[in-house]
């Protein structure tokens, strides 16, 4: 082995080692994607030109990759019976013949309860969608999905699928890969805490949010 792999080796162990001692479920999955997304990267970016910290510069990304999709998703769906990605993706979120409380579905879906309820009501009035009596409780109604928005769905998958494509096809499978993982440990993290941040206001949801953060 060359002096050049055995430092590589060395600077990987080292690595490694300084992972086990911050992390209380060791994973060799974990520690590669770390590694990838983390520890190589040699410069660090602090702040922008407008100096933005880089935790804020990920937030404005974010929301603008959200905005490109949203953009995508309105020329796939030009031609159906929908007009916005949201009623779309309440609706989809019924294909696996869910048939949740209204309140349940809108707060599953993060949305404020009068916006839901305004997305329920709109998917009510085109019958993509239909009441349904709660058997456990008769003052509670539920929502389940209709074979016409079972048809409107097997319509438009072709082309939302390909939103995707559209988004993150300039990355390659590491990449892509990365992203994923780092998203669904986001994903995770705020899941947990958003029914005890949705009650609070700004500092308290800052103190539950970053005070439960993983340091290192």
């Amino acid at each position: 082995m060359s002096s050049k792999s055995s430092n590589k080796l060395v600077e990987l162990v080292n690595l490694w080692d300084h992972y086990a001692k911050h992390a209380e479920d060791l994973d060799i999955h974990d520690f590669c994607i770390k590694y990838l997304s983390e520890f190589h990267q040699k410069e660090e970016h602090e702040s922008d030109n407008y100096g933005m910290p880089v935790q804020s510069q990920m937030a404005s990304l974010l929301l603008r990759m959200g905005k490109y999709a949203t953009h995508y998703s309105k020329k796939a769906l030009k031609d159906s019976a929908l007009n916005n990605t949201e009623d779309w993706f309440y609706l989809i979120g019924l294909i696996d013949d869910k048939t949740p409380k209204k309140s349940e579905y809108i707060h599953g879906m993060l949305s404020e309860f009068p916006s839901g309820i305004e997305v329920i009501n709109r998917l009510l009035k085109l019958g993509m969608i239909e009441e349904i009596a709660d058997p456990t409780d008769k003052r509670s109604k539920r929502i389940k999905i209709t074979q016409t928005g079972l048809g409107l769905l097997y319509a438009t998958l072709p082309k939302m699928n390909k939103i995707g494509d559209m988004a993150f096809d300039k990355l390659d499978t590491i990449e892509k890969s990365i992203l994923l993982n780092l998203l669904k440990k986001l994903e995770t993290h705020h899941n947990m805490h958003y029914k005890e941040v949705k009650e609070l206001g700004f500092e308290g949801a800052y103190g539950v949010l970053v005070g439960s953060g993983v340091t290192e």
